[in-house]
């Protein structure tokens, strides 16, 4: 993913530690995987969350789409992570 697009993607996310400290766009990049359909994320291994993180989307998101250009819907759902 070039940095451009993966500054982008970063806007439509919130990563949130289960402590509730919103980790800021630079404590974590994103890349997508070898075939394109999955976002990984990758903490920096500064940020200390041994319980996890929560992600969601930002309400109104513009920058996460298909191939397509189809953006992604927004939801109220928040996603778990170790």
């Amino acid at each position: 993913m070039e940095k451009e697009t993966e500054a982008l993607f970063k806007r439509d996310l919130i990563i949130e530690t289960y402590g509730g400290k919103v980790l800021d766009q630079s404590d974590f990049s994103i890349e997508l995987d070898s075939i394109g359909k999955t976002i990984l994320i990758k903490v920096d291994s500064s940020v200390k969350a041994p319980d996890g993180y929560f992600i969601r989307l930002v309400d109104k998101p513009k920058y996460i789409m298909d191939r397509d250009s189809n953006v992604v819907e927004p939801s109220s759902y928040d996603y778990f992570t170790r």
